[in-house]
């Protein structure tokens, strides 16, 4: 789940000299929206507490009922690499660059948190999936998923094989107490426009690590599922 205000920060094409050019405006539990969009989460998955934004929830916020305030652009992410914000549906136009990722199961908790105050922009693919908590995979679908980091927005893009239609998102996002706190401000739902996603964020060599809970009751139990996002050079 994320927050931004402008292109998002997964990458959109156009790839321009293996970097990427956007145009404007897995897998867990989080559900945002009507349809079904997740962030950072798989399809199928049971819903988060909807209630309770530090739990991996999804809450309204009021105050962003669109993203008609967020005027569309060109957002430079790094050194060459450009999003183009696009009017919803499509939110960017941010390129795929991620391979297909498959989920692995570990008996394990989650390991110890590895501080982290911001991310470098950039952009950044899926590279591990890992099911923590049980000798099982809590989902067995697998996704490519590539996102693209500026300052104050993150753009999102992920395609679940079998899945004809990707999810994309544009959000803003801040990093407060090794928390990745995001706003949704370009979705493909008009409901999920304005949804909060708040997660546990580790550091990782050239990159970082999501923790995204799998609620009790769901099909995974109480579970964390852990996605690993490794920088694009």
């Amino acid at each position: 789940m994320t927050y931004l205000r402008f292109a998002r920060a997964l990458l959109c094409p156009s790839l321009v000299m293996g970097l990427v050019a956007v145009a404007a405006c897995g897998g867990s539990s989080a559900t945002i929206g009507t349809s079904g969009e997740r962030i950072d989460s798989g399809p199928g998955m049971p819903n988060s507490d909807a209630s309770t934004a530090t739990d991996g929830g999804v809450s309204p916020d009021a105050s962003v009922a669109s993203d008609s305030s967020f005027p569309d652009g060109a957002m430079t992410v790094d050194a060459g690499v450009v999003v183009n914000e696009l009017p919803a549906p499509d939110c960017h136009d941010l390129v795929q660059h991620a391979d297909l990722v498959g989920h692995v199961a570990n008996p394990s908790a989650p390991p110890a948190q590895v501080a982290i105050t911001t991310i470098a922009p950039g952009t950044y693919i899926l590279t591990k999936a890992t099911d923590y908590d049980g000798n099982s995979v809590i989902d067995t679908t697998s996704s490519r998923t590539t996102v693209a980091f500026t300052p104050t927005h993150q753009y999102y893009l992920s395609e679940t094989n079998g899945v004809a239609t990707p999810q994309v998102f544009t959000l803003e996002w801040r990093i407060t107490s090794n928390r990745l706190i995001r706003k949704i401000i370009c979705a493909q739902s008009p409901s999920a426009v304005g949804g909060m996603v708040d997660y546990r964020i580790d550091a990782a060599p050239n990159g970082f690590i999501i923790y995204v809970p799998s609620p009790p009751g769901g099909m995974g139990g109480s579970r964390t599922q852990a996605f690993r996002y490794t920088r694009l050079p």
